[in-house]
């Protein structure tokens, strides 16, 4: 690197290492911008948006109605450490229930609660997902379609929003099945938010799937009907 080539880190010139004295001898150590970088480059692999980034969990206000999920919500994240090195399968969280009562809002919230804490999260719209599902067939792109189901399958934590929201058909079934199946048998952290309980999202994904998914979060999961807050 250059006298004139910019660097992000001044302290290591994006080395990401810094040289210290122990004990007389010296030694590298990380460098703090190490860190950032790692949250910054889980951030651009999270899906979120610059507007999603900003939900907190502080900012859901909940009702006698919701307070239940919220309850849940925010025990989930108090716990999440000894939950995912647990060796059960159900380590996810399932929210379901009436339109408008902040079940997209609280997944958020998990979301950027975890990668605050260096958690690795992919946070999925499951309508937009199988939109790029089908572009990658249409288009002929075998591998990117198995890489993107692999990618979903394997990564720490993954938050579908909106599940069953999407036109179903067998295809999409199958796709379900691959994703929900990986993270089944790694048992993985999975969460999901949907307008249907598990019977109306078995019509949906198929039963299979759907089986999988409410081992994933079956210590965690909850139906509430309420008064949509947009409303």
């Amino acid at each position: 690197m250059s006298e004139k080539d910019p660097v992000d880190c001044p302290r290591c010139q994006d080395r990401g290492l810094l040289l210290k004295q122990k004990n007389g001898t010296w030694v590298a150590v990380p460098c703090k911008c190490k860190k950032i970088k790692a949250l910054q480059r889980m951030i651009k692999s999270s899906g979120l948006t610059e507007e999603q980034r900003a939900v907190k969990l502080e900012d859901y206000k909940p009702t006698p109605a919701t307070s239940t999920m919220y309850t849940m919500v925010k025990r989930y994240l108090q716990d999440f450490k000894n939950i995912q090195e647990s060796w059960e399968v159900n380590k996810g969280l399932g929210l379901m229930g009436t339109v408008g009562i902040g079940k997209t809002h609280l997944l958020l919230a998990v979301a950027n609660t975890l990668l605050n804490q260096q958690v690795s999260v992919i946070f999925v719209n499951t309508p937009e997902l199988i939109g790029e599902l089908y572009d990658a067939q249409f288009y002929h792109d075998e591998g990117g379609l198995n890489a993107r189901i692999n990618k979903l399958g394997q990564a720490p934590v993954v938050i579908f929003d909106d599940v069953g929201k999407e036109r179903i058909t067998d295809w999409v079934q199958v796709q379900y099945y691959r994703v929900i199946n990986q993270r089944y048998t790694r048992k993985l952290p999975t969460l999901f938010c949907s307008n249907l309980h598990f019977d109306g999202i078995a019509e949906k994904i198929g039963d299979a799937s759907a089986s999988r998914l409410y081992s994933l979060t079956r210590s965690r999961q909850v139906y509430v009907e309420a008064r949509d807050y947009r409303i």
